[in-house]
Order: structure tokens, then C-alpha cells, then sequence
């Protein structure tokens, strides 16, 4: 597994026997065990933490001297074999956009908009990169998740987190106030100024009115919380919504907005949304799903917003996004063009199959969801795993992170967002966290249009991802490649560079590296050395690298895919 210590790679069998020895016999063949095992190791620079030897200060070499672990890590990277094309790179807009969107400060409010919403090009980051100029102070997100709010009833607001009472639009008596949830609409019409091209909207519970509990927090048993009564009226609230956005330019500060995509759940099969909880949750059955799906679709038909299609399944694990879209009825498969789902449990094997359901549907498919705030580089290793995973097995053409800030008046290091962002009025600050470089490292290179490419690494420590940018062949280059690797070792490793699959052998001509560790934030360092087509890549330990490589070959090539 990616994240468990790594085996030690020194054969220890025979110590068992060595430990049961008595008195000088056993020091000495225990001295003698522990030069076999750990002297070697020293000498050959190669380290193993393991039961048997002493904690590696004791004998490795002090900072900034750091060993390489030897073995078969490899990267082979296939460019005869190109994938899907990546759309964006996105976030989810509660619970931050609640908080932040209510500050007065509108030009700090700006800062922080712009360290995450950008559309700058494939083609002007390459000028920026080979003029020597500095990267977009931007994770040049495109994509975000409107939260369509139930709407907490006043009574039980106590129970919802820091930003977690988003407003809904609609009240008991059937009435409408469009003036509900400013704050996070402020954001979003900062985010579109800003160059945010596709949005999704979402729902995590009905109005607290529709529910059998009273609460848009869940159900007292953990059930379904939707009135059966309330299926319709659901579904015409979120379609009222929806085509409000689209003609009332008065919501946006003067623009109108139709939303890519609209769904009525969120994590529906799971068990946690319960009465009492601290946040707006529903559960769903997968019947219960493609209930109100086929209910919202005809909805949406009934209010002329039908170009804004459904999606689903939206489930926590892709297991469970595979198990409830193959229960959808066909009249709901046939009008969800995009399947949508959250990635925090999630095997490989799995992955593939909902990319082969996709496949077999002519459906688009989505990661709408993963976050993390918790191991190396505040999660920043494992939010690298799950996008090369992502992005390999399951296809997905959006890669959305669950909140790229946290509510945090302390501005504190730790959290799931990458950004720390103050909730009160009078502090209205924030602070870039180690998280925010580690996204950085994918969204400000893999621009959208680029063309993910299959990426094969021999070692569990490492992960990685390819692609082919979408620009115009200038000075010499045929194409220009990024490869994001991350090593997840307590060590730095060698990891070989090498490419298949190409008509015509490539060259490197040029290149640049960019690193995000304990000590830099995506920061320019120099390139790993090359020759030919190979590329003598070193990753320090627990750090994330970005190459942005320029190809060439000997003849005028056709196409930069190399194919």
C-alpha cells in the first residue's frame, strides 16, 4: 500500500535463532548481526528502517546530505498512447465560500480569489516558463460546486459548523427570497470574473421543511430524510434555482449563469447523515437516488433549463457510485450525461470499472470530490496518489478538491484546505498552507485541453502523472510534456525517466523542474540531468516534482502526440 512504512529490504530470517543465544555467544552474534545489517547498508546508501536495526539518526548521514533508495523505481511514460483530455481542475464552494464571501476587506477578499481561480493558458505558461519568468500566483482553477442550500431551520442553526448554514431560497410557505446565501454567490461571481468556466451544482439535503426530521442535518435513524411527499417539491426547488442562475443576472453582479450539471445528492448511500450532525446531509437509497434524479430531470424539462443536465451517483467510494448507478432505472441513465463521484475510497480495480461503465454509456465522468488534510506535506502526498490514480484508472476529464480553504480564525498549519481563511468580520486574513503547493504542482501545468498520457511506475512509493500540452510546436519542440511525480519514501529515491510507444525516438531539448517539499513551495529547482530520451530523475524524500519537458526528434513531426 502506498502509504504504509516501506519492507525492509535486508533479509533478517535468521535473526529469530540469533536472539535465543545466552551471554557473550549472544552479544557477539548480536553485534555481529547488527554490522551485517546496518554497516551494509551504510556503505551501499541504502536505508531500512526495520525492528532488528537502530533508528536511522543514529547511523545515516546528517542534513542536507540525504541517501538514495536503490531498487527497481522506474517511470516509463507512453506516448503512443493517448488518453482522455483533462477539462479542469476545480473546487468545492462551501463550507469557505460562506465565510469569506461575507468579508468587507473586498480587496483582500480578491488576493484570495485570485490564488485560486485563473485561466491562463498552456501557451503563456510555457512563454512564462522559457523566458525565466515567475509561475501565475494561481492554482488556475476552472471548475467549482455551487451548494444549492436546503436551508437549516432556525431552531437547530447551533448544530451546523463554520459555514455550514447555507441558505436556502425557498421557506415553508412556499415564498422565495433571492436574496439568500449573498456570501457564497459573492464568491462565485468573483470566481467567474476570474476566468471559473465550469460549475456544478450540488445539493447536500433538501429544505429543512421537506424533511421527516425537521433538519436539513439528516434523518434521527441515519434513513432517508425526503418526505415521500416531497419528491416533486424537491425537485422543483433545485430546478427553480437552476433557472433563476440562468436568467436573473441581479444573483451574479450582472451576469446570468447556466450550470454545466446540477445534482440532488451528495454522498447519498452513507450512513453518517444524522439528526444532529454538523452539516446538511440526506441519505438515499440507490432506488431512492434514481427516484428523485428522474423527478429533477423532468423538472428541469417543466422550466426550459434542460441544457442543464443531471448527474450522479456522487457517492463517498467509487465502489458505491458503481453499485448505484447500475441500480439507476434506463429512463435516468438516459437523460444523465455525466456520472459524478467522490474518491476517498477507491481501488484501482474499482476505478476501471466505473470508467468502463462510463465507456459502455457514452456518459462523461468526473472525480466531483476528494480532500485530505492529514500525513506528509498536509496531505499533500496523498491528494498526489489519488489524482495519478484518478486520472489513470478511472478516466475522470475534472479533478475537483473538496475545499481548496478551511475556516480557520487561527490560521493554524493543519486542516483540509490549502488555504487558511479567517470566518470572522473583523480578522478577514488568510494564510497559504503546505497543501495549496502540493495542488499547485498539477493544476498551474496540466492545463485544461492537455492530453493525459499512460504513465507506468515501478514502486509503490511513487506516483505519477503525464501529459501532453496543448500548444503550438515553437523553438524546436515537437511537443511539451509535464510529468508530476510524487515519492512518498522517508528518503529520496532514483527514479529513471524513459519513453515508449513513440513512431520516431524523442529527444529532451529542453526542460524545467518545479518542487514542493518541507522546505520549497512549488518552487524552481534545477532539472534532472539527461540524455536522449532518458532523464536522470532524483526525488527528495516526501516531496512532489513537476518537469515541464520539451520534446523533439530528428524529422518534422505531424502531431505533438507522437503517434
Amino acid at each position: 500500500k502506498p502509504f504504509e512504512p516501506r519492507d525492509c529490504p535486508v533479509s533478517h530470517s535468521t535473526a529469530s535463532m540469533f536472539v535465543l543465544l545466552e551471554g557473550a555467544v549472544r552479544q557477539c552474534i548480536w553485534l555481529g548481526l547488527l554490522l551485517w545489517c546496518c554497516a551494509g547498508p551504510v556503505l551501499s546508501q541504502r536505508t531500512h528502517p526495520c525492528r532488528f536495526c537502530p533508528a536511522e539518526p543514529e547511523w545515516a548521514e546528517p542534513e542536507p546530505a540525504r541517501r538514495l533508495l536503490e531498487g527497481p523505481s522506474k517511470i516509463v511514460i507512453d506516448l503512443g498512447s493517448p488518453r482522455q483530455t483533462l477539462q479542469a481542475w476545480g473546487t468545492s464552494l462551501c463550507w469557505w465560500a460562506n465565510g469569506v464571501g461575507q468579508w468587507t476587506n473586498k480587496t483582500r477578499l480578491g488576493e484570495l480569489l485570485g490564488l485560486v481561480f485563473s485561466d491562463f493558458s498552456a501557451e503563456s505558461l510555457h512563454q512564462s516558463i522559457r523566458s525565466g519568468a515567475p509561475l501565475p500566483e494561481s492554482l488556475g482553477l476552472t471548475q467549482a460546486r455551487y451548494n444549492i442550500g436546503g436551508g437549516e431551520d432556525p431552531k437547530y442553526k447551533h448544530f451546523m459548523r463554520d459555514g455550514g448554514a447555507v441558505e436556502g431560497y425557498q421557506a415553508a410557505d412556499g415564498s422565495w427570497d433571492w436574496q439568500a446565501d449573498a456570501s457564497q454567490r459573492a464568491v462565485l461571481a468573483g470566481a467567474l470574473q476570474r476566468g471559473l468556466r465550469i460549475v456544478h451544482a450540488f445539493s447536500n439535503s433538501p429544505p429543512a421543511w421537506m424533511t421527516k426530521s425537521g433538519s436539513a442535518t439528516g434523518a434521527k435513524g441515519g434513513s432517508s430524510n425526503l418526505k415521500d411527499e416531497s419528491y416533486d417539491a424537491f425537485a422543483l426547488y433545485l430546478a427553480t434555482v437552476v433557472k433563476r442562475f440562468a436568467t436573473d443576472p441581479a444573483l451574479l453582479g450582472g451576469r446570468t449563469l447556466v450550470f454545466d450539471a446540477v445534482t440532488p445528492i451528495n454522498e447519498p448511500s452513507a450512513s453518517w447523515w444524522k439528526f444532529g450532525n454538523n452539516q446538511e446531509g440526506c441519505h438515499f437509497s440507490p432506488q431512492q437516488q434514481s427516484a428523485i434524479l428522474a423527478k429533477l430531470a423532468e423538472q428541469l424539462r417543466g422550466q426550459g433549463v434542460s441544457h442543464t443536465p443531471v448527474s450522479g451517483a456522487e457517492e463517498n467510494w467509487v465502489d458505491g457510485t458503481v453499485e448505484s448507478v447500475k441500480a439507476y432505472s434506463d429512463e435516468v441513465v438516459g437523460v444523465m450525461p455525466l456520472v459524478t463521484t467522490h474518491t476517498y475510497g477507491a481501488s484501482d480495480g474499482m476505478r476501471a470499472a466505473l470508467a468502463k461503465w462510463a465507456k459502455v454509456h457514452g456518459k462523461a465522468l468526473w472525480n466531483s470530490e476528494f480532500g485530505t488534510g492529514s500525513g506528509p506535506l498536509q496531505g499533500g502526498i496523498q491528494l498526489a496518489h489519488t489524482i495519478a490514480m484518478d486520472l489513470a484508472h478511472l478516466n475522470c476529464t475534472v479533478w475537483t478538491l473538496w475545499q481548496v480553504a478551511d475556516l480557520d480564525n487561527t490560521l493554524g498549519p493543519s486542516g483540509w484546505g490549502g488555504i487558511a481563511a479567517t470566518y470572522q468580520h473583523r480578522l478577514e486574513d488568510f494564510k497559504i498552507r503546505k497543501q495549496y503547493y502540493s495542488y499547485k504542482q498539477f493544476s498551474a501545468f496540466i492545463r485544461p485541453g492537455s492530453t493525459v498520457l499512460s504513465v507506468t511506475s515501478q514502486s509503490s512509493d511513487v506516483s505519477a502523472v503525464a501529459a501532453l500540452l496543448p500548444i503550438q510546436r515553437r523553438d524546436g519542440a515537437e511537443a511539451v510534456l509535464v510529468l508530476v511525480a510524487a515519492n512518498n519514501a522517508t528518503a529520496a529515491v532514483q527514479v529513471p525517466v524513459s519513453f515508449a510507444g513513440a513512431q520516431e525516438t524523442p529527444s529532451v531539448t529542453k526542460m524545467s523542474a518545479y518542487l514542493t517539499d518541507e522546505t520549497h513551495d512549488c518552487a524552481p529547482v534545477l532539472p534532472p540531468a539527461h540524455e536522449g530520451d532518458e532523464i536522470a530523475l532524483v526525488l527528495p524524500q516526501r516531496s512532489i516534482m513537476t518537469l515541464v519537458i520539451d520534446l523533439a526528434r530528428g524529422v518534422a513531426a505531424q502531431t505533438p502526440r507522437f503517434v
